[in-house]
């Protein structure tokens, strides 16, 4: 008999709990219907920024590889040929504009860098110079971005501006060596090439101002560390006639 109270008392004790939360939820129906219909408009907003993004992402690096291509049959291209301006111009325009709209997505940076090269085909270093440092500053921790700082220094060159073209090689070799490699983005198979170019480069540079022990100290760098590579073969060369 005690038992059967019990579970009535229980049941009561329930029941009333539940009457409590219907009585709440009618007094407040309103904030919450306009609270649950806010969490609802948010979640498809969300979801719609998300479908968006995505879409975007997936256009531009459709739209990046299109242009690489146009770019590489460009080269192919007698440049006195009838429509080649045209054609040239059209290609510089669309990856401006996609540079201009991707921030740091690889489309966007990749179209910057491909901007550079068409600079630099035409001698413009200047604009090569500036296309390739906006690259690195995009993406520095990336093989994409070394090579940019590298090429940053040979536009540098071009100019005239061995000093700066030095800082920047320098710059190369000190982050994207195999060992800083280790510490970013960059895979070490990557770091090892650029760091080739920019150790054959402070060499070369160091040679052309008559700094020659500095110069065969990177060229003996550059055949110990890179023995199997083209520039470590040049250094090994280089070596023999200082």
């Amino acid at each position: 008999m005690s038992k059967n109270n019990d579970t009535k008392d229980v049941l009561s004790k329930d029941e009333k709990l539940q009457m409590k939360l219907s009585d709440f939820i009618f007094a407040n129906r309103k904030v919450l219907i306009v609270i649950v219909g806010v969490i609802l408009v948010a979640l498809i907003a969300l979801g719609v920024v998300l479908y968006v993004n995505e879409k975007t992402t997936a256009k531009q690096f459709a739209q990046i590889s299109s242009l690489q291509t146009a770019y590489g049959q460009l080269l192919s291209e007698d440049p006195t040929a009838n429509g080649y301006q045209s054609k040239k111009d059209a290609l510089v325009a669309d990856l401006n504009a996609l540079s201009s709209s991707g921030g740091r997505k690889y489309p966007a940076v990749r179209a910057e860098y491909t901007l550079g090269l068409i600079y630099w085909d035409d001698k413009d270093y200047q604009q090569a110079l500036e296309a390739f440092l906006d690259v690195n500053s995009r993406m520095p921790s990336t093989y994409l971005g070394s090579l940019a700082l590298f090429n940053a220094g040979a536009a540098s060159e071009e100019l005239g501006d061995d000093i700066t073209a030095l800082e920047y090689y320098q710059q190369v070799l000190d982050n994207y060596d195999s060992e800083s490699a280790k510490n970013s983005k960059l895979n070490s198979n990557d770091a090892a090439p650029v760091a080739a170019k920019a150790l054959f480069g402070i060499a070369r540079l160091n040679e052309k101002s008559g700094n020659i022990d500095l110069a065969k100290a990177s060229f003996q760098k550059l055949a110990d560390e890179f023995p199997s590579s083209e520039y470590g073969k040049l250094a090994q060369n280089r070596l023999l006639l200082l």
